[in-house]
């Protein structure tokens, strides 16, 4: 490609038709190529100066235009155009210097200059060479500098720098943005960004010649929003750690008030959860935690609802999908120890008359406006009632008041005192609150039920020493839905108190008949080992077969029914439950059971388990065959599992009206008997279908 040098050697004499103006074009060529011109000829270069101007500019153009031609668009830069621009002024302008000329003059050939330049390259085309040179060169750099002087500046192709500059700087805030404060969201940075971008951009565009008094403002607003994009990316996360992530989010609450923004946050919270939480992978506890945290965030950074509003139904019907969400939201409000929803219990209250205040429009001193981007048919919701939101899941609430009758039956029937019964009976108080007197009446019988209980307990430990370890709920069966309620009859070892409580409850309370359920009574032992010593809370079943071993460590099931006073089938069964926890060993060939002394100690060689032909492992495994077409789903869809993952699997997803009550040991019989049976393969311990 040629240079200016080559092209602008020198410039030529013309001939012209008039005399006096042909004089002085001559001498004037002869002062631009450096010649000395006579002072008396330069006398009469201002009455001619129109004229030479002319015939100057169609000279440059003449050049120019010869020299556009050896010019590469595609390949030229705008390094290159910078240094052309700054080479023609050099030819042109400069030799001007040296003539008595007026300043319009020198306005009129840079003009021209411009105007060569917008002729040859249109506006587009410039700009985009800009776009491309400040995508691969730093803003702040002494050469991106240098080039856009050239270009706005010498080259006064101002509107064209402006436009790039527009384009390209809210790209590059987002950069300097990102590359500066992505995930210093634990502490506020929205000052330190402006700071950043005003003391990094501002003396670039000064320096270019961009000067206007809103320019600080702008950069502040870009900065501003370019830190909301970059913290809207990271919601999601910001959100998981919530407690972390405060100064991030007062930060967020400054800059999200415009409507394409908090369109954005809206879209970014539902993609991020299509795609993070609303999946297989994640358990419920997990998700409910998630939607409670968002609620907590939404409420600062929203206050009028209308993000969540948008949110919110995308996990409502998710969770209302799960079978094991109303489990868990109500095990968090009762304070279920071990659900990790567990802080729940501490929002049971409901909310105080400030709070209802607040949301009260008209009481709210800083009540707004909705925003406009809220829904013709919205409606601001209560997001500060966490428990509230919750119970909202569900149209129907008594899908949480069969799970509360559940839970308080559980809590209850292990309540030894007045003072534990205290702590139920707020937690129903607020309830009550929430629900109403009616739909908790199950729970305030329940409870009535134990207070009697306990009083009565008192009086019959009072009257008969015999019965100072015994503890006796006297309950309304129709109210405890949760228990079996079927009549039975105690083993021999435990019939004589039974007996012996009936008789003092009958003198307190003539009127009122009782019957046992042995199949809802607990009886709490300890075991010793020779190793070990095991402290277990088990059916009076499961303790009367055990007590049998304390004599002897050998026993045969039909001598054990014979001395407990209970049939074969509920003898097999609690044997069962002692070889589930290796307290046990057998049947042998014999049908004798022997007691483990030693959890480490090995079967004797001479002893032979016989597993799968008695009656009651056929009968076991009959039971569990209502299982058979879960466990044969979820091998399907997931493949090879363990024994622990399909007995959570069933205790999760097994409807509720007929539970799961299987132990892991029991399961763990049965799929071995299917593996028998060439339904199952097991492979280091991972169950899976049968192929072929």
């Amino acid at each position: 490609m040629a240079s200016a040098e080559e092209i602008f050697p020198v410039f030529d004499a013309s001939e012209i038709s008039n005399t006096e103006v042909e004089t002085s074009w001559n001498l004037l060529v002869s002062a631009l190529n450096g010649s000395p011109v006579p002072v008396s000829a330069l006398d009469q270069f201002p009455a001619l100066e129109p004229a030479l101007l002319d015939y100057y500019c169609q000279e440059i153009c003449v050049y120019s235009n010869e020299f556009f031609k050896s010019i590469d668009v595609q390949t030229a830069d705008a390094e290159f155009f910078a240094a052309l621009i700054q080479e023609l002024h050099i030819k042109f302008l400069t030799p001007l210097t040296r003539l008595p000329f007026g300043k319009e003059s020198h306005i009129m050939v840079q003009k021209q200059l411009t105007a060569l330049l917008r002729d040859f390259i249109d506006d587009q085309d410039h700009i985009k060479i800009l776009l491309d040179y400040l995508d691969t060169h730093s803003l702040h750099s002494p050469q991106a500098v240098e080039v856009l002087t050239q270009y706005r500046q010498t080259g006064n192709l101002d509107v064209e720098t402006d436009a790039a500059l527009a384009i390209a700087l809210p790209k590059i805030i987002r950069e300097m943005v990102e590359k500066s404060f992505k995930d210093q969201w634990r502490r506020s940075v929205l000052d330190d960004c402006v700071s950043l971008v005003q003391d990094t951009i501002l003396p670039v565009l000064t320096a270019i010649g961009i000067y206007d008094s809103e320019l600080r403002t702008q950069l502040q607003v870009l900065a501003r929003e370019k830190l909301a994009e970059v913290r809207l990316n990271e919601l999601f996360d910001m959100i998981l750690h919530e407690d972390e992530s405060q100064p991030g989010l007062d930060d967020l609450k400054e800059v999200i008030h415009t409507p394409e923004l908090r369109a954005k946050t809206v879209y970014t919270l539902q993609s991020s959860c299509n795609l993070r939480l609303l999946n297989s992978g994640v358990d419920t506890s997990s998700i409910v935690l998630f939607f409670w945290a968002l609620v907590n965030v939404l409420s600062v950074l929203d206050p009028r609802g209308v993000v969540l509003d948008k949110v919110s139904p995308a996990i409502h019907r998710y969770l209302k999908e799960r079978p094991d969400t109303v489990d868990i939201i109500v095990d968090g409000i009762i304070g279920e120890e071990t659900s990790p929803l567990a802080k729940l219990s501490e929002k049971l209250a409901p909310p105080s008359e400030s709070d209802l205040a607040i949301e009260n429009d008209m009481l709210d001193v800083s009540w707004q406006p909705d925003p406009v981007d809220a829904p013709p048919d919205f409606v601001k919701r209560q997001t500060r009632d966490i428990v509230s939101i919750f119970f909202m899941l569900y149209d129907n609430p008594e899908v949480y008041i069969k799970r509360l009758n559940s839970v308080f039956s559980n809590k209850l029937l292990s309540v030894t005192s007045l003072g534990e019964l205290s702590v139920l009976t707020a937690k129903a108080e607020s309830l009550r609150k929430r629900f109403g007197q009616r739909q908790l009446q199950s729970i305030y019988v329940m409870i009535r039920d134990v207070r009697k209980s306990l009083r009565m307990q008192d009086k019959v430990r009072a009257s008969k020493k015999s019965l100072e370890s015994t503890k006796a709920l006297i309950l309304s069966h129709r109210y405890w839905l949760n228990l079996k309620n079927e009549r039975g009859n105690f083993p021999l070892l435990f019939q004589h108190l039974a007996n012996q409580f009936c008789g003092l409850f009958e003198r307190y309370y003539p009127q009122r008949a009782v019957f046992w359920s042995p199949e809802d009574s607990r009886v709490s032992i300890n075991l010793e080992f020779e190793d070990r010593a095991l402290d277990l809370t088990v059916t009076p079943d499961q303790a009367a077969v055990i007590y049998c071993f304390s004599e002897t460590p050998q026993n045969k099931a039909d001598y054990i029914s014979a001395v407990v006073g209970i049939d074969q089938d509920r003898t097999v069964k609690a044997l069962q439950f002692w070889t589930g926890q290796c307290v046990l060993i057998g049947p042998d060939e014999n049908g004798i059971y022997t007691v483990i002394e030693k959890a480490d100690s090995t079967v004797p060689q001479d002893v032979d388990i016989v597993v799968g032909d008695s009656a009651s492992s056929k009968k076991a495994a009959e039971e569990m065959m209502v299982y058979w077409q879960y466990i044969v789903g979820m091998l399907t869809n997931l493949g090879s599992l363990p024994v622990d993952k399909i007995h959570s699997f069933l205790v999760m997803f097994v409807p509720k009206d007929d539970p799961y009550v299987k132990t892991k040991q029991e399961l763990e019989q049965f799929l071995y008997h299917m593996v028998d049976g060439e339904k199952l393969v097991e492979s280091e311990g991972n169950f899976s279908l049968k192929t072929g």
